[in-house]
C-alpha cells in the first residue's frame, strides 16, 4: 500500500498502519456509509486481511475485496469469502478483478498476463465455481462423516452438478462454510470491453466504469442493455444488473475554493513522474485505461475539465478511476444524480487525504442527497495514495419522478423483486423504487434506526414478532386498515401484522413450519402420516427397522426452534401459551412444556433422530434428507425448493407430529407469515408507497415472485408452477396456528426455550430443563 496523503505522484505523507485504517474505517461508518472497497495489486495490503481488520473494528460497514482469478483457486475463494461473510455477520462483498497492469500481473505470476479476452473468460468460469461451491456442498456432519469410515468426498459428491471448463474443472465440496447472505453474496465486476460486459451481464450484480463523461457512460450502459437482451434471447435468462462508477470527489464551500485544492493536489508531481506515468499507461491491455488514456489527451489543451464540475488532471499520474468532480457539495451531489438518471447507482468515490474528504462528504452532500432519495454508501480502499476508493449506492429521484425507498432483508430474492419493480415503474413512469437489503441479522439489529427518520424505508418490510412489537411501539407503521388491497389477501394469515384492530404490517410471505417428508420412502414402506402420537412412534420405528434414519434433526442451530412449534401446537392449552408465559401467567415448568420435552427426548432416546443429532448443523441434516438417508426433514415449507434442487427426483410432502390423541387434537399443523410490507409512518410518499404495495398484491404479480423465489404467499387466487410451492399451497385449507415461536417476543426468553430443547437432547431430564428455562424468563417478567 503507497499510503495516504493530499498530493498525488509524491511520496505520502501518512502510512497504511491498521491504526489509521481503522480511523478512516470508523469515520465513514459513522457519517452513514455502508461499504468499503478494498482493492489489490500494486502497493496494496491484501485485500482479505484488510478487509478482516476492517471488518473487525466495524459494526455495519462492509467489506468490498478484492481477488483475482488464477492466483486463489476458485474453490478456496469461496471458501475464504463465506469465513469473511460468516465472521462479518453477513457483510462480505466480492471484486473480481482481472487486471489491467501486465507489469503487475507479470509479478503476481499470472500466466494470463498478456492475454486479456482469456482473463476474462477465466473470471466467468471463476465466478461460476465460486457459487457453485457455495450452493451445492453437501454440507455433511462431520462428525458423522469422520465416524463411519465408509464415505469418501468422491463419494459424498455424487448427485451433485459437475461443471467442466476450459480453465476450472469442479465436483461440490464436503463441507463448505455456509454464507449468511443468500445465495451468497454479491458480485462486483469492472472493465469496458465487450467481453467484460459480457461476462458482468452473466455473472455480476453490479457492472463498474471509470469514470468518464456523461455521453461517455450513457453509451456504456446502452451497450450493456443490447448484450443483456441479446443473453437473455440466447438463454432465457433475464439477469439484473446494477451500474457503478469510480471517481474521484473534492467539495469545498465555494467552487472558486474547490478548483484551487483541485490543482494544488498534483502541484508537487515532478515532470519525470508525469513520463513515467504517460508510459505505464500505454502499455496497459485493457480497455478501461485505454479510454482513461483518451480522455486525458483530449482534455490536456482545456486545462482537463471534460463537463460541468468534472476534471481530469489527476490521469496526469494516477490510472484507474482519475476523474474527479469538483465543486461545492449542491455541485457534487448534483453531478452524481445526474449519473444516477443514466442508471448508475453505485459511485466509487475518494479524496484526498480519505480521513478528511470522507468526513466531508459524509457531513455535506450527504444530507442533500438523502433529501433527494438518493442514497449513498462509502467504499474506502486500503491503497491511500495509489487507488483509494469511497463509494456510494442509491438511485436518483429523476426530473418529474418521485422515488421512494424499499428496503427488507432478503437479499436472495432481489433478482425477482428487480423484474417485479421494473414491471411497476413500467406501468407508473412517475415513480422510481430504490431497493435496499441488510443481511437479516443486521436488519433485525440496525433497521429501526435506519428508517425512523423517513430517509429511507418508505416502503419497509418487518419480521413477525418482537421486531413488529418494536415498530409499533415506535410509531413507525402507516395504519392500513381499509385499504383496498387488504381484500386480496387471506385474512387469517395476515393477522401477525395486525395491533389494537388495526392493520399495519401485511405479512407477504407464508411458511410453513412443518416437517417434510419423503413421499417415496413412505409409499415403499406402506406409510402414512399418523393423526396420534402413538401412530408417530410407529412410523418412526418401522423407518428404524428399515436402515431408514426417521428424522433428520438439525439439533446445533435450526431444529430446534422449527421443530417446537409442531411439538407444542397440540400441547398447549391456548395458543397464546408463550404469551402467558412471558406474562408470568403460566410457566414451563407446567405440563404442556414438560410434556413436549418429554416427547423430544424420547424421540432421541429411540435413535429416531440421527446419531449425534445434538451437534449437526443444517446443511448437514438437509444432506441426509437429500441423499435419502432419512425419511423426515425437521425443517419447513421453506426448504422444499432447495432440496427439490439438490435432489430433482425427490417427491417432497408435509407432515406435523401429533402430539396427543386424534381426537384431542386442535391443530393440524404451523404456519408463519412473515416478510410483512408496511409504509413508513414517516415517509414523504406515503401514497406512492401503498401503490407500490397495492401492486404487489395483484395475484398475477405475487404468483411471479412466488415462482421465481420459491417461497409460498398469503395473497389470494395466486397460481403456483412448481409441485414444491401446490404442496404448501394446499395447506392453506388446513387448520394450522401462527408459529408458537415467534409469540415470544423477548430475545432471551426465545433462546431460553430452545435451549431447553438442547440441554434434553444432551441428557438433562425433561423437568430440570424446564426449570432452567423458566428461571431465565423469571428474570424478564415485568420488564
Amino acid at each position: 500500500m503507497a499510503g495516504d496523503g493530499k498530493y498525488v505522484g509524491v511520496a505520502p505523507e501518512r502510512e497504511p498502519s491498521l491504526d489509521y485504517l481503522v480511523q478512516v474505517a470508523q469515520t465513514a461508518e459513522t457519517a452513514g456509509f455502508e461499504f468499503v472497497l478494498i482493492p489489490t495489486g500494486g502497493a496494496c495490503l491484501d485485500a482479505w486481511v484488510v478487509g478482516s481488520a476492517v471488518m473487525s473494528h466495524t459494526k455495519t460497514l462492509r467489506p468490498l475485496v478484492a481477488i483475482r482469478p488464477g492466483l486463489v483457486t476458485p474453490v478456496l475463494a469461496a471458501r475464504m469469502g463465506a469465513a469473511l461473510d460468516q465472521l462479518s455477520g453477513g457483510r462480505a462483498m466480492i471484486n473480481v478483478v482481472t487486471g489491467s497492469s501486465v507489469r503487475d500481473l507479470e509479478e503476481l505470476g499470472d500466466p494470463l498476463a498478456h492475454a486479456h479476452d482469456e482473463r476474462y473468460e477465466r473470471a466467468s468460469e471463476y465466478m461460476e465455481v465460486m457459487k457453485r461451491s457455495w450452493t451445492q456442498s453437501t454440507g455433511l456432519n462431520l462428525t458423522e462423516f469422520a465416524g463411519s469410515g465408509a464415505q469418501s468426498n468422491q463419494e459424498a459428491s455424487d448427485g451433485n452438478q459437475e461443471f467442466n471448463g476450459k480453465y476450472y474443472n469442479f465436483k461440490a465440496p464436503v463441507g463448505m462454510p455456509e454464507t449468511v447472505q443468500k445465495p451468497y453474496p454479491p458480485f462486483y465486476l469492472g472493465g469496458s470491453s465487450p467481453i467484460a460486459k459480457r461476462v458482468a451481464v452473466e455473472h455480476a450484480d453490479t457492472f463498474l466504469m471509470w469514470g468518464e463523461p456523461h455521453d461517455w457512460i450513457q453509451e456504456q450502459i446502452e451497450e450493456i442493455e443490447v448484450i443483456r437482451e441479446q443473453i437473455k434471447e440466447e438463454t432465457g435468462q433475464d439477469r439484473q444488473l446494477r451500474y457503478g462508477m469510480r471517481a474521484q470527489v473534492l467539495i469545498r464551500d465555494t467552487e472558486e475554493e474547490a478548483w484551487a485544492a483541485a490543482w494544488e493536489i498534483i502541484s508537487k508531481v515532478p515532470p519525470e513522474a508525469i513520463e513515467k506515468a504517460k508510459a505505464a499507461f500505454a502499455e496497459t491491455d485493457a480497455t478501461n485505461q485505454r479510454r482513461q488514456n483518451e480522455l486525458r489527451e483530449l482534455s490536456e489543451k482545456q486545462q482537463f475539465v471534460v463537463g460541468p464540475n468534472l476534471w481530469t488532471g489527476l490521469s496526469v499520474v494516477r490510472s484507474g478511476g482519475a476523474i474527479l468532480i469538483v465543486g461545492t457539495a449542491e455541485q457534487v451531489a448534483e453531478r452524481l444524480m445526474e449519473y444516477g438518471d443514466l442508471g448508475v447507482t453505485t459511485f466509487i468515490l475518494s479524496g484526498y487525504p480519505h480521513l478528511e474528504e470522507a468526513e466531508i462528504f459524509g457531513r455535506t452532500v450527504m444530507p442533500i442527497i438523502r433529501e433527494n432519495m438518493l442514497v449513498m454508501s462509502i467504499l474506502l480502499s486500503a491503497c491511500g495514495g495509489g487507488d483509494s476508493a469511497s463509494s456510494g449506492e442509491g438511485g436518483s429521484s429523476g426530473s418529474g419522478k418521485v422515488t421512494i425507498s424499499f428496503m427488507h432483508w432478503r437479499g436472495e430474492d432481489v433478482e425477482a423483486l428487480n423484474k417485479t419493480i421494473d414491471a411497476f415503474e413500467k406501468e407508473n413512469p412517475n415513480i422510481h423504487v430504490e431497493m435496499q437489503t441488510l443481511p437479516s441479522d443486521q436488519y433485525q439489529s440496525t433497521v429501526q434506526s435506519k428508517i425512523s427518520d423517513g430517509s429511507v424505508g418508505d416502503v419497509f418490510a418487518s419480521f413477525p414478532g418482537a421486531q413488529f412489537e418494536a415498530f409499533t411501539k415506535a410509531g413507525l407503521f402507516t395504519d392500513l386498515t381499509g385499504s383496498s388491497f387488504l381484500s386480496a389477501y387471506n385474512p387469517k394469515l395476515i393477522e401477525a401484522g395486525q395491533h389494537d384492530g388495526k392493520q399495519y404490517a401485511i405479512p407477504y410471505q407464508l411458511v410453513y413450519n412443518d416437517p417434510i417428508y419423503n413421499v417415496k420412502l413412505f409409499e415403499k414402506y406402506g406409510l402414512t402420516p399418523p393423526t396420534d402420537w402413538e401412530g408417530f412412534l410407529a412410523l418412526c420405528q418401522t423407518l428404524k427397522d428399515n436402515g431408514i434414519i426417521p428424522i433428520a434433526f438439525a439439533g446445533a442451530d435450526i431444529a430446534p426452534g422449527q421443530f417446537m412449534n409442531t411439538m407444542v401446537m397440540n400441547n398447549a392449552p391456548s395458543d397464546d401459551i408463550f404469551t402467558k408465559v412471558e406474562a408470568g401467567e403460566a410457566k414451563l415448568t407446567d405440563e404442556f412444556w414438560v410434556k413436549t420435552l418429554t416427547q423430544i427426548k424420547e424421540l432421541n432416546d429411540k435413535g429416531y433422530f440421527q446419531q449425534d443429532a445434538l451437534g449437526t448443523k443444517d446443511p448437514a441434516a438437509g444432506a441426509l434428507f437429500i441423499q435419502e438417508k432419512a425419511a423426515m426433514l425437521a425443517s419447513g415449507s421453506y426448504q422444499l425448493a432447495q432440496n427439490k434442487l439438490q435432489n430433482p427426483n425427490l417427491e417432497q410432502k408435509l407432515l406435523a407430529p401429533i402430539t396427543v390423541s386424534a381426537d384431542q387434537a386442535k391443530v393440524e399443523g404451523v404456519h408463519t407469515t412473515t416478510f410483512m410490507l408496511a409504509v413508513n409512518s414517516k415517509s414523504k410518499h406515503p401514497e406512492e408507497a401503498k401503490k407500490f404495495i397495492e401492486f404487489l398484491s395483484s395475484p398475477e404479480v405475487a404468483g411471479e415472485y412466488a415462482n421465481q423465489t420459491g417461497q409460498n404467499v398469503t395473497v389470494n387466487d395466486v397460481k403456483y408452477d412448481t409441485p414444491e410451492l401446490q404442496v404448501a399451497g394446499d395447506w392453506a385449507s388446513k387448520k394450522t396456528v401462527f408459529q408458537p415461536r415467534f409469540t415470544i417476543l423477548n430475545g432471551d426468553n426465545q433462546k431460553a426455550v430452545t435451549n431447553s430443547i438442547q440441554a434434553v437432547l444432551s441428557g438433562t431430564s425433561p423437568e430440570e430443563a424446564a426449570q432452567q428455562a423458566q428461571a431465565i424468563i423469571d428474570q424478564h417478567i415485568g420488564k
